[in-house]
Parts: C-alpha cells; structure tokens; sequence
C-alpha cells in the first residue's frame, strides 16, 4: 500500500502506530496519519519540516549508509544526523620539539 504521493525513503513508525514519518525526495520530513481497524486506512501526507540529512559512503551506524539518518523517540521528537557545514574548518598549528621551547633551546 503506497502511503507517498512522491515516494520516499527511510520509513519509521510513530511509537503508538499511528503516524508513519519518511523522507521525500526534496529532504522534506513527512508525516502520514494512519487510521487502522480491520483495515489500514492511511491519510494525507503532511510535510513537517526540511531536513539537510548527511550523505555520504560513511554515513550511518557503522557505515552503512542504507540505513535511516533520523529516529523518532517515543515523546514524538526527532534526532537527524545532519551535515554541520564545510569540512575544511579552520587551520591548527602543529608545534615540534615545544620542550625544547620551553628551555629555550632551538
């Protein structure tokens, strides 16, 4: 049963079953009600926020990268491995023989 009007990847469940979130192909965090009783009834999905998941061959719990970059908890909130930006950062300084220094000898 197709519960996306776009697709999506990374299904996960609400803690209660009755929300079912993924993530659409424009990185958008989805919700889908789900209605069930002798059927599954799915509603309208609902885009929730944007996330900037992190990508990459070494993403993931121990490098698998097919696993999902989000969890939910049980109170409903989201934890998202995300990208913190450039990776070059700033340059450090590397100081050899600083005993030496500290002496006073070169």
């Amino acid at each position: 049963m197709q519960v996306s009007t776009d697709g999506g990847i990374y299904p996960k469940w609400r803690h209660d079953g009755k929300e079912l979130f993924y993530i659409a192909p424009d990185n958008g965090m989805m919700a889908v009600p789900i209605q069930a009783s002798t059927t599954v009834n799915p509603g309208a999905p609902v885009a929730l926020f944007p996330t900037q998941l992190a990508t990459g061959g070494n993403v993931g719990i121990s490098g698998h990268s097919s696993r999902a970059e989000y969890d939910v908890t049980a109170d409903g909130r989201f934890l998202l491995n995300v990208n913190v930006g450039d990776s070059a950062g700033s340059p450090i300084t590397v100081m050899l023989n600083w005993e030496g220094e500290l002496q006073g000898t070169p």
